[in-house]
């Protein structure tokens, strides 16, 4: 299963039922989105972030591919319109 997260996800909590890729697209969200993922699964899945500026938290360096736990929650918070930071909670 493939998902690709749209505007009227912002600010939602977004449940993930099946395995597969989320992607976040670029030039969609703005300063002050926010978005909650929960993967819903027995697998990890994984988010593919196509923001300019995709930032793991607490890590330096871009992250293009962020591996998501089973049963577990993450947040991409927009800083800007091209920097989001994604926290993913094991």
């Amino acid at each position: 299963m493939s998902y690709t997260l749209s505007k009227t996800d912002a600010n939602k909590i977004v449940r993930i039922d099946q395995g597969g890729v989320v992607t976040l697209p670029g030039s969609v969200f703005s300063k002050g989105d926010a978005i909650i993922l929960f993967n819903n699964t027995d697998e990890f899945i994984s988010i593919h972030s196509l923001v300019e500026n995709s930032y793991r938290s607490s890590r330096a360096k871009k992250r293009a591919f962020i591996e998501f736990p089973p049963r577990s929650l993450a947040n991409a918070v927009f800083i800007d319109d091209n920097i989001v930071v994604i926290s993913v909670g094991f």
